[in-house]
């Protein structure tokens, strides 16, 4: 097999090969490719070129760490289709740059159903929680009225849309308020006990994604914005980034009223599939959720918009050194910690 791998230096190419497939994300844009530099030291956008046709896309984040140094792709490799032959290539040209960068491990994160292509080259279970909408919730529009979709939803959430507005919610879309977004976002952020990336990763979020890939919805109550939705349209899809609201004015149910203007916009720009992007918690025996994981109470809210829930593998690790397990142990104890 004589594959080429080498820079793609246009965003067409880029972005056309990922709407191809049957299942793809806003992570994989060539957009996002261009935010994703704000966590790691460098990002490489390399094709894989079998004479001149392009086979799969590596967006490659060297990440740079105390714990560890490693090679990182956010749902990725973006291949086609199945190929163990093709993932083999790929695999060694992971290898081989990783002995030039001086990494301990590579962690990859494919948009695949099943693990046998991955573990027959090495890569095992990575010691971390579930990420970037690994396990999630999408709601089908493409054919739907508004009227289908709201029976599709729990009549608690139905109910919760209406008393909404009735309580005079107002939907404000502003996509170009940032400053109001982080301001709520940080807020969220404390309430709920996790550490947000840093400003400027949002930052360079606004300036890639422009107004109408990025959707920005607030809820005002007396004219103070109090909630906000930020969601990304990439080909077929929307998915809801960021959400968060003040808890004192929780009982206006404003999160509610955000997330149905944000569907029913999806609607009438013709988006297909609406993606809650993550935010699912394990479930006990009996299908019910379990209440003390941490995202019990997300995954209330969401699943009551009438999602379905579609997952990927989990993300996996190649050890190259010694030092991988560093990382695995440091992980290992943060997860642990947390409650997943």
């Amino acid at each position: 097999m004589g594959l080429e791998f080498k820079t793609v230096k246009h965003k067409d190419e880029w972005d056309q090969f990922v709407q191809a497939l049957n299942r793809y994300s806003f992570v994989q844009s060539w957009s996002y490719t261009h935010v994703f530099d704000t966590l790691a030291e460098r990002v490489e956008r390399i094709g894989v070129y079998d004479s001149n046709e392009l086979r799969a896309l590596l967006p490659l984040g060297i990440i740079k760490a105390k714990r560890g140094n490693y090679l990182k792709l956010r749902h990725g490799p973006i291949l086609a289709e199945k190929d163990s032959q093709l993932f083999s290539e790929i695999v060694k040209f992971f290898k081989d740059l990783s002995k030039e960068e001086d990494l301990s491990f590579v962690r990859i994160h494919p948009i695949i159903d099943e693990t046998s292509v991955l573990e027959e080259e090495g890569f095992r279970h990575a010691p971390t929680h579930n990420l970037d909408g690994e396990k999630t919730l999408q709601l089908e529009l493409k054919g739907r009225t508004e009227k289908d979709i709201k029976m599709s939803m729990r009549k608690n959430t139905r109910y919760y849309i209406r008393k909404s507005f009735r309580e005079g919610v107002e939907i404000v879309k502003d996509n170009d308020d940032f400053e109001s977004f982080y301001k709520l976002f940080l807020k969220t952020a404390d309430r709920q006990h996790y550490t947000p990336w840093p400003k400027r990763y949002y930052q360079k979020l606004f300036d890639q994604f422009k107004p109408g890939e990025r959707n920005l919805f607030f809820a005002e109550v007396k004219g103070e914005k109090v909630a906000f939705g930020l969601f990304i349209d990439y080909g077929k899809y929307r998915f809801y980034k960021e959400g968060g609201m003040l808890m004192n004015f929780s009982k206006y149910y404003p999160s509610y009223a955000v997330q149905w203007a944000a569907i029913a916009d999806a609607m009438d720009k013709d988006i297909e599939v609406y993606d809650f992007w993550g935010g699912v918690s394990p479930k006990d025996k009996d299908g019910n959720i379990i209440k003390n994981y941490p995202w019990a109470g997300i995954n209330l809210f969401k699943a009551g918009f009438g999602g379905k829930e579609i997952g990927m593998v989990h993300p996996h690790d190649l050890p190259l050194d010694w030092k991988y397990w560093i990382t695995w142990a440091f992980e290992s104890m943060e997860k642990w910690k947390r409650g997943y």
